[in-house]
């Protein structure tokens, strides 16, 4: 939570200073938007726009997601997942451009994403009957690099950008992970040493939702 407050403090920082800056000169060419359906997963997402020219925006944007519960479960509508993403503490950086008219816009971005979670309980083998599960105990990170394509609609009015946007990813993840306990049948096996896993993985992503932004 305090680390949210921080980036929402710079955020506040950055936009009062450029709208300082910017009310000498009558074209808006910056925009700092968020995404604030992301707020709801616990992810701050703020998106800088800088004008190119009439057609093309160069886009940075870092994002930070912060996870404070401790008693999580990869249960999920009677699905289980194997590296649920809700777990995660997450930093990531996009960088791209930005090519639209006055309408529509899609947007081709490079990411790159680091991710950990610490001491947290996972099943990890889903048996018949729920006595013989297996649940470990863990740490897991990984770093990924990926392309995120970005598409949808946008409307300006005076000082505010909306965009409403879909779009797909693909990602090349490299896993760490450090296995202290395993649980099965009633039992706990403490791995001293404790097993380590490096493994890979490509990954597909969907993405939907809104960003509110101010021009100056």
């Amino acid at each position: 939570m305090k680390q949210k407050f921080v980036l929402l403090a710079v955020f506040h920082f950055l936009l009062t200073s450029h709208i300082i800056y910017g009310q000498g000169n009558n074209e808006k060419t910056h925009v700092i938007s968020i995404a604030p359906l992301s707020l709801f997963d616990n992810t701050l997402s703020i998106k800088y726009s800088s004008k190119i020219n009439q057609k093309l925006d160069f886009i940075l944007n870092p994002s930070m997601r912060i996870q404070n519960a401790t008693d999580l479960s990869n249960s999920f509508l009677l699905f289980k997942f194997d590296d649920p993403f809700w777990y995660y503490n997450k930093y990531s950086l996009r960088v791209g451009i930005m090519q639209h008219n006055k309408v529509f816009f899609i947007e081709p971005l490079i990411q790159y994403e680091y991710a950990y979670f610490k001491n947290q309980k996972l099943q990890t083998e889903d048996a018949t009957g729920e006595a013989y599960d297996v649940y470990e105990k863990l740490d897991r990170s990984f770093h990924s690099i990926g392309l995120v394509n970005l598409f949808g609609l946008m409307h300006e009015t005076g000082s505010f950008r909306f965009k409403y946007y879909l779009g797909l990813g693909y990602h090349f993840r490299a896993y760490n992970e450090t296995i202290y306990k395993r649980f099965f049948y009633q039992r706990t096996t403490t791995l001293d040493p404790p097993e380590i896993n490096n493994y890979n993985k490509n990954l597909l992503t969907f993405h939907g939702g809104i960003e509110i932004g101010v021009r100056f």
